[in-house]
């Protein structure tokens, strides 16, 4: 069945009464239950900036299962639990809305209280992103290790490795060229 909301006016105490329900679970570190009430909380307003700031927070904090779980393979940590460390992607995008939600309701003259909650959203942001890249680099050697092994398992069969080939970016196109070397 649909979701039946109240009428509008109580739609934004229904939030506010989540997201401060969701304040105190952060603060007793009832962390899934938090996720819940903020979840609900933007539900209930898709305008709400502190409850997306507080999912961040919590979905940053909460152990999420790992992309490579799904082959089987244990967390980037090396733990084999199929956990990765936290939900980095799920808390930068909620920064993100968060800040844009900010930044549309300050307007074009913030007051500096306004100015000043921006820029500690924007720098969250950034701190996010550098936390997603560095996860994205790793995951990218970490597959490309994984790739190499396969094609040395299978080269072995014919007395060759990956060593034997070299690939060369060609910086015009972005292309690569392959090539073949014998003597490795």
């Amino acid at each position: 069945p649909p979701i039946v909301y109240p009428p509008q006016p109580y739609r934004s105490l229904l939030a506010t009464y989540h997201n401060n329900a969701a304040a105190c679970l952060l603060n007793a570190s009832r962390l899934p239950e938090c996720s819940s009430h903020c979840t609900i909380a933007v539900s209930y307003d898709p305008e709400y900036a502190k409850a997306f700031a507080r999912r961040a927070k919590v979905r940053e904090a909460t152990k999420q299962p790992s992309p490579m779980s799904a082959f089987g393979e244990g967390a980037s940590s090396g733990d084999g639990g199929g956990v990765d460390d936290n939900d980095v992607e799920g808390a930068l995008s909620d920064v993100k809305r968060a800040a844009e939600i900010m930044s549309s309701k300050a307007g074009a003259s913030p007051s500096a209280a306004e100015r000043k909650a921006l820029a500690a959203m924007r720098k969250e942001e950034a701190r996010l992103q550098a936390l997603c890249d560095a996860r994205m680099e790793k995951m990218k050697a970490e597959t490309m290790g994984k790739l190499k092994d396969l094609g040395n398992s299978i080269l072995g069969n014919f007395g060759l490795s990956m060593d034997n080939f070299s690939a060369v970016q060609d910086p015009k196109t972005g292309g690569y060229s392959i090539s073949f070397n014998q003597g490795k």
